[in-house]
């Protein structure tokens, strides 16, 4: 090698500093550019490579620093098969090459580069972490000042091996790097949903609180209150945290003769899974309320109830309205009813009359010819009278004669 000794433990000391370089903080491929231009430096060599693996798996190895190479070829993959690297990585045994080595056997799809010029002499190293490979470095030397030799090979792989911890050490050091900023980058979306999640929660919370019917959720076995908005207090008169001090608070204060039908529908739910009922509640300025319960279970994906979600309307104004409207149609039936029978009467009535109308009609139409011979028995009443005066006259007349005959005769 070409450093003496003390060159070598300074030349150690700069290597252990670029892998303490803040570059560390920024862009590993940056560091690989300066560890290589370092060795290059330590081993008097004019150009060189970096290829690293770009995950522990091997399968894509790429070139991660070059000095002396075409253009584009930094961040380009390289075929695990194919030339020099591909077969330093294959046996993991470091090689000093001579001259041309298109024509070396050992070497498949080795390509050269056009317009490259052929290293008089080079060392090609394997990068290994134990018994991993991470990589592999490679150093040439274009004239013929220095020739490698495999004193120069041997020599120098305590100090690869130092560039390999190196290495290892930045890529680690990237890997925590991204870890952590995955890490920060996750807590930051975490504290974001988590923010949208309260948000969200808030939101939610302050609409089902505007609401004028209660939402709540409970526990299936113990009816233990999970969720209870703030239209209880509206509806039942009791403060919220009442019904979650005493979960069994809502069941007491409905009335008597509803509390058996209203446990009796709580049973039924878990077989039902819906359950709708109509029961009243005790305030405690002593209203009664009429509420309308609608209630269901919610089970996990093997059937077991997690809760019972429902939602209870007050409709005492509309069993009010139904009730007022029920005694409204009792007296619009009653009425009806009178109408009816007045009604009927006056049917009664206008058939009375119109028979009346008949028998009057009837009775004129007997009355004028009646009356016509009502009139003329009067004229031959008085004829009568004329002619029995006539009569009673003629009877005289002929009594006369008849005294006067028998007295002529006598």
């Amino acid at each position: 090698m070409p450093l003496n000794e003390a060159q070598q433990l300074e030349w150690i000391y700069d290597l252990y500093r670029l892998g303490q370089s803040d570059a560390l903080q920024n862009s590993p491929n940056q560091l690989f550019d300066l560890i290589l231009r370092h060795t290059l430096e330590g081993f008097s060599a004019n150009t060189g490579s970096l290829a690293l693996f770009e995950n522990e798996s091997g399968n894509h190895l790429s070139i991660a620093a070059g000095i002396g190479l075409p253009e584009g070829c930094i961040g380009s993959l390289i075929p695990r098969d194919t030339g020099v690297i591909g077969w330093v990585l294959e046996n993991k045994h470091a090689l000093v090459l001579k001259g041309n080595v298109s024509s070396d056997t050992r070497f498949h799809n080795l390509i050269p580069k056009p317009d490259s010029q052929i290293p008089i002499t080079s060392l090609c190293w394997p990068l290994l972490m134990g018994q991993q490979l991470i990589g592999a470095l490679s150093l040439n030397r274009l004239d013929d000042q220095i020739n490698y030799t495999e004193a120069d090979l041997d020599h120098g792989q305590m100090l690869v091996d130092l560039i390999t911890l190196v290495i290892d050490n930045i890529r680690l050091h990237s890997d925590q790097q991204k870890r952590i900023q995955l890490l920060a980058e996750t807590n930051r979306q975490l504290q974001e949903a988590h923010k949208r999640l309260e948000l969200s929660e808030k939101r939610l919370n302050d609409i089902l609180n505007s609401l004028d019917s209660v939402v709540w959720s409970m526990e299936p076995d113990t009816l233990k209150l999970l969720y209870l908005n703030r239209a209880a207090y509206e509806i039942s008169g009791h403060p919220v945290e009442d019904f979650f001090n005493d979960h069994h608070l809502w069941l007491n204060i409905i009335d008597s003769a509803d509390r058996q039908e209203v446990e009796k529908s709580l049973a039924d739910l878990m077989t039902a899974g819906v359950q709708k009922i109509i029961y009243r509640i005790h305030r405690p300025d002593g209203e009664i309320r009429w509420l309308f319960h609608h209630m269901r279970i919610v089970r996990d994906d093997t059937g077991t109830p997690l809760r019972i979600d429902g939602i209870t309307v007050d409709i005492t104004q509309l069993k009010n309205a139904q009730d007022l409207l029920k005694q409204r149609n009792e007296e619009l039936q009653t009425a009806l009813d009178t109408i009816q029978e007045v009604q009927r009467q006056l049917l009664q009535s206008e058939k009375l009359s119109s028979i009346g109308q008949l028998a009057a009609g009837v009775a004129h139409e007997i009355n004028n010819p009646l009356a016509y011979v009502m009139c003329n028995l009067e004229t031959l009443e008085q004829y009568i009278k004329d002619y029995d005066y006539v009569f009673e006259e003629y009877a005289k007349l002929y009594s006369v004669k008849d005294s006067c005959k028998n007295a002529l005769d006598a």
